[in-house]
């Protein structure tokens, strides 16, 4: 065997191993990708779960909750500053996985399943209110999102956060 014979053998066994190096390296990103939208999502979920458990912990705040998305104007000046603070939380939290969502590190199952509740949220005619006034605090994106949501006709469906009649 020749020296030049040789030598294409090396490059070509390196070569080889490049591809086998690129093929291994993708499969990495990919995994690293998977796990930062997991990691994302679950974040994403834990900051929502933090808001309800504030919400239930606290009869007083649920009180304030349950009367002021049904009827804004039934509330106190200060249960209103209340009921602000936590509905910027709700809505902070939806722009924030909206914007993930777009950048493609929540997955469309589960941004479906978050713009359900979203949808849900924003029929309560206190929310719509609360929207009312204070949607320019948000995103062009996230108002764009949330108008048509505020806009429908539709009741909320959750029986269990509607005042007795």
């Amino acid at each position: 065997m020749n020296w030049e014979a040789l030598g294409a053998t090396g490059e070509s066994i390196a070569a080889i191993g490049v591809i086998f190096s690129l093929v291994y390296l993708a499969r990495q990103v990919r995994s690293q990708s998977l796990e930062n939208r997991l990691a994302s999502r679950n974040s994403m979920a834990n900051e929502l779960n933090l808001v309800y458990g504030d919400i239930s912990a606290d009869a007083e705040l649920s009180a304030i909750f349950l009367k002021g998305i049904n009827d804004w104007d039934s509330l106190d000046p200060v249960e209103k500053v209340r009921l602000s603070f936590l509905i910027n939380r709700f809505f902070r939290i939806f722009e924030i996985m909206f914007e993930q969502h777009r950048r493609r590190r929540l997955d469309d199952s589960f941004w479906d399943g978050v713009e359900a509740g979203l949808n849900e949220f924003c029929r309560y005619p206190g929310v719509r209110h609360w929207w009312g006034t204070r949607e320019e605090l948000f995103s062009k994106e996230m108002q764009a999102l949330v108008a048509p949501k505020v806009a429908t006709p539709d009741s909320p469906r959750l029986h269990e956060f509607q005042t007795p009649g």
